[in-house]
């Protein structure tokens, strides 16, 4: 009796991991194969003020990021904030681009939000050398929508 106890107790034990096992096979097989979009956020650091807080060059530099995600501008929109700080928005036929600026923290958030979740990021170098900046942090958010 023992015995045949002891088997079945090892029979649902098989069965309990074989069903984990099913179940993390097919939460995985969702994050693989359910995968919209990419959003890449990058904040930078210890910036040139003059470079943060113009315009101009804010438009510049997401020009450079749209032509780097192989993606084109539909519409763009801004707000410069007063005294310092400029809020920018660039509509992409991907999603969009986004620029926040703290002039008066030396710091820049970059927000790349993409349906394709294939975008590059090997160009944050190069957006953080046009800002001046010191640092940056990147974070990479799959959407699994």
């Amino acid at each position: 009796a023992v015995e045949m106890f002891c088997k079945i107790q090892q029979l649902h034990l098989t069965m309990i991991f074989s069903i984990a096992k099913i179940i993390h096979l097919g939460i995985l097989r969702i994050i693989i194969f359910n995968k919209m979009a990419k959003e890449i956020l990058i904040d930078f650091f210890n910036c040139d003020t003059l470079v943060i807080d113009n315009l101009e060059a804010l438009k510049k530099i997401t020009k450079l990021i749209v032509e780097e995600i192989n993606s084109k501008i539909v519409e763009e929109t801004w707000h410069v904030f007063q005294p310092v700080g400029i809020t920018y928005v660039a509509v992409i036929a991907k999603s969009h681009v986004t620029i926040h600026t703290w002039p008066e923290k030396k710091a820049a958030a970059v927000d790349i939000f993409s349906c394709e979740d294939s975008i590059p990021d090997n160009f944050i170098e190069r957006i953080q050398s046009e800002f001046h900046a010191e640092s940056h942090k990147k974070q990479i958010v799959i959407r699994n929508i």
